[in-house]
């Protein structure tokens, strides 16, 4: 796949967005089986760069990606529109417990 799709794995995780060569690249959106949530950016196949978590009691945090694991939260962060324009404040620091596998 090539341009803007999207994938639905049989377990209900999904997949919407951009890909180059089959592969999760640019901007999109990613669906856990249990209902979380990751809209962001992508490289490679995984989250990289800026994206938001929505957890399953719904709260939503942006934080920034790299290589498929969030290095760090931003507070009061203002997310405009993903594809044209982000407002950030100061980054959290990062908690252990908080750290989540990316896809």
């Amino acid at each position: 796949m090539h341009g803007y799709g999207r994938l639905v794995w049989p377990n209900g995780r999904s997949y919407e967005g951009e890909f180059e060569n089959d592969v999760k690249n640019g901007k999109g959106t990613y669906q856990w089986a249990d209902g979380q949530v990751y809209t962001g950016e992508w490289l490679n196949g995984k989250q990289h760069g800026q994206g938001m978590h929505t957890a399953l009691n719904g709260q939503t945090r942006v934080g920034v990606w790299q290589n498929g694991k969030r290095i760090k939260w931003l507070e009061q962060a203002k997310l405009t529109n993903m594809s044209t324009s982000t407002t950030l404040a100061h980054p959290l620091e990062h908690h252990k417990e908080d750290a989540e596998d990316g896809h």
